[in-house]
């Protein structure tokens, strides 16, 4: 019995070996086109940022309205927040969204995400910008863009009259080679610099600022799954039978082996 199996296993795996190959590379192939052939693809787009003011619960409760008109299709109450098409509307799967905080020394910010499952990420910039927006609109970003913008104007006017005043004493000097001459141009320098930082920290700290959008962010989502390689077993197993089959066919001795 031992001698038999042998013989056919030498016969079928060795000597018909390219058929082997040629049937398990068939199996993958018919696999993969019957069971991906128009299956859309689901892409899982990412967006995030970084606010002062936005925690976890400040987040959701104002994205609440979004994640619910989305679950419930209700396109009006979504046009009113984001004012996109009711194409691109019907393309958001599913929207989720998260808030980190972040401790850097003495300086606490949060960086959220807003992450949504599509199957076609077409015009998706223009839903990164409305949602963007969006977040610039919240009561608490607003507040704090509002008195940080003040504190701002009210620094930079200050600095700004301080060079005004350098440039006037200096314009009043007469000779420009001397010692006090050269230590207002040293001055008028810092107050430059004073305003550079300042200007600098602006634009760094006391806006919503974008990390990475939706292009940087989009990712296709794998869909196999423990049937798809119970697919790819049956239909190896197929192939297998059918390879069987063909050496049967094909050799005579071993279909004397398998008939004695």
């Amino acid at each position: 019995m031992v001698g038999r199996l042998k013989g056919i296993l030498s016969i079928w795996l060795l000597k018909y070996w390219y058929l082997l190959l040629l049937s398990i590379s068939l199996s993958v192939a018919t696999f993969y086109y019957f069971q991906h052939q128009g299956k859309a693809k689901i892409y899982e787009v990412r967006m995030m940022g970084s606010t002062l003011l936005l925690s976890q619960q400040a987040l959701q409760g104002y994205l609440d309205p979004l994640i619910l008109a989305c679950i419930n299709q209700d396109y009006k109450s979504a046009n009113q927040l984001l004012h996109i098409s009711e194409d691109l509307f019907h393309r958001i799967g599913v929207l989720h969204c998260a808030s980190t905080t972040i401790i850097e020394e003495q300086y606490i910010r949060y960086e959220y995400t807003i992450t949504i499952t599509t199957k076609d990420t077409t015009g998706f910039y223009i839903l990164e910008d409305r949602l963007t927006n969006l977040l610039r609109g919240h009561v608490l970003v607003q507040d704090n863009f509002n008195n940080k913008t003040k504190a701002f104007e009210m620094s930079k006017a200050l600095i700004l009259k301080d060079i005004s005043r350098i440039d006037s004493t200096a314009a009043a000097e007469k000779n420009p080679h001397t010692e006090y001459y050269e230590t207002l141009k040293q001055k008028k320098v810092d107050f430059l610099l004073q305003l550079s930082k300042l200007e600098e920290k602006y634009r760094d700290c006391y806006t919503l600022k974008k990390i990475y959008g939706f292009k940087e962010g989009t990712v296709v989502i794998d869909q196999n799954s423990d049937i798809d390689r119970i697919g790819l077993v049956k239909w190896t197993a197929v192939f297998l039978l059918l390879d069987f089959m063909l050496v049967l066919i094909l050799n005579k001795e071993l279909r004397q082996i398998m008939m004695s």
